[in-house]
């Protein structure tokens, strides 16, 4: 009684599916939360499925725990190869400071990989370094009282159910920023993922660079801010106190 004479209940799960294939895995879980009425009482062994499978496929804080701890043990020179378009933006800003003789302090977090101070130092640039990890303690090396601190959140923010996870951890560095670099995928990651099932899930949503710059400069009030789209797919919001 009550079912819906005209709904197509596979249809719409190939739309969360498609969500998910899409990077939009909380759309689609809020999709798997709201069919019509009758399929919220009477859930289809397909939506079943698909709730079961996408929870086991997303990242949990100890598979980022693992990851930071894996990552970590990379080759360094491998790590110290890998210079994308974010990190040259950031660079560019280092070499000015490093030209008027400063050496900033670049203050991290990050789901994992660590690969930008090998990377900056093996363009020549002086620095001082120190991150906060999702998945486990941070760490500061010797950071200068009186140098400018650049605060980067790279390739993070569609990893958290919370985005403002980011401006909490910039606060807990304790250390006020003159200039803060974030970046996203520019709407899905390589286009998405054709095949979901059995593949670790770390994004939870998609941004577009307007809904991007909202976010960023909700959380980060008092500073100027710089829209770029990378030809890796990626889009850089700088930021510089006013």
């Amino acid at each position: 009684m009550g079912r819906p004479s005209f709904f197509d209940v596979d249809k719409y799960l190939d739309c969360v599916e498609g969500m998910i294939t899409a990077d939009e895995v909380e759309r689609a879980l809020w999709m798997l939360d709201n069919p019509p009425a009758y399929f919220r009482d009477n859930e289809p062994e397909r939506l079943k499925e698909i709730r079961q499978s996408l929870h086991q496929a997303l990242f949990t804080p100890t598979q980022y725990a693992l990851a930071d701890t894996e990552t970590h043990d990379c080759d360094v020179e491998e790590l110290k190869q890998y210079f994308p378009p974010r990190a040259e933006i950031l660079g560019d800003l280092v070499n000015e400071l490093n030209k008027d003789g400063k050496s900033p302090n670049i203050l991290e977090i990050g789901p994992g990989a660590f690969w930008l101070p090998h990377s900056l130092t093996a363009q020549g640039l002086k620095f001082q370094y120190g991150y906060q990890s999702l998945g486990g303690p941070g760490f500061e090396s010797k950071l200068d009282v009186d140098a400018v601190n650049i605060f980067v959140a790279f390739e993070l923010i569609e990893h958290l159910h919370n985005e403002w996870e980011i401006y909490q951890a910039y606060l807990k560095f304790n250390r006020k920023a003159q200039h803060v670099f974030l970046s996203t995928p520019t709407y899905t990651y390589g286009g998405g993922m054709r095949e979901w099932r059995g593949q670790a899930l770390g994004h939870l949503r998609a941004y577009t660079p307007r809904e991007f710059f909202n976010s960023v400069s909700k959380m980060f009030q008092g500073f100027t801010f710089k829209v770029l789209t990378c030809v890796d797919g990626t889009t850089v919001i700088r930021g510089d106190r006013v």
